[in-house]
């Protein structure tokens, strides 16, 4: 039988899941509001910067967009 205490744990614990999953549904959302252009190529580089972002690898970034691009990452 579950207790009050196992019942408001358990709700916690999906009020906590439920928030890291908007934050992150925000994150992404939100992610490239400052990038101004459609471009063939600008598309490929924030298709690469969404393969990226969530890991924890460290990128090399180069060429004209590399600070607006790695401020955002």
């Amino acid at each position: 039988m579950e207790t009050d205490i196992d019942y408001r744990k358990r709700a916690e614990q999906r009020v906590r899941d439920e928030n890291m999953a908007l934050r992150e549904e925000i994150d992404r959302t939100s992610m490239y509001q400052e990038i101004v252009g459609s471009s063939t190529a600008l598309r490929a580089v924030i298709s690469q910067i969404s393969k990226v972002a969530p890991t924890d690898s460290t990128v090399m970034i180069f060429g004209e967009t590399q600070e607006r691009t790695a401020r955002r990452s």
